[in-house]
């Protein structure tokens, strides 16, 4: 919930400025690996949104608190679509795992059940 919290006042800028910032790479130790931190940390973030919605931390009846996680996530998935196109879309760096996962939270965020006519 507080995630949501940060993440709905961050503006654009500070999105393209976060993301900039973890395109650095580094050797991973246990692996021998070069592991960018934007990898690891879009992973992590799509891990974390699977999960705020396939089990919402809201009661059903809280319309308002859903539709602001819903139009805070809706942001992220604009911002998080740019960096990757920008980051993971060309020959050199195509990983299709991160491409997989994030259209797989995309889907199960638009067929959550809140969203749904009834």
């Amino acid at each position: 919930v507080n995630l949501v919290g940060l993440l709905r006042v961050m503006t654009d800028k500070h999105y393209a400025m976060f993301f900039d910032s973890l395109k650095t790479v580094e050797l991973d130790k246990d692996t021998n690996n070069l592991e960018s931190q934007l990898k690891t940390f879009v992973l992590d973030l799509l891990e974390t949104v699977q999960t705020l919605v396939a089990q919402p931390p809201y009661p059903s009846h809280w319309v308002v608190l859903y539709h602001m996680q819903n139009s805070t996530l809706l942001r992220v998935f604009i911002n998080l679509s740019k960096s990757l196109f920008t980051s993971f879309m060309n020959e050199r760096q195509f990983i299709p795992q991160i491409w997989d996962i994030f259209f797989d939270v995309c889907v199960s965020f638009a067929t959550q059940p809140c969203l749904q006519l009834e």
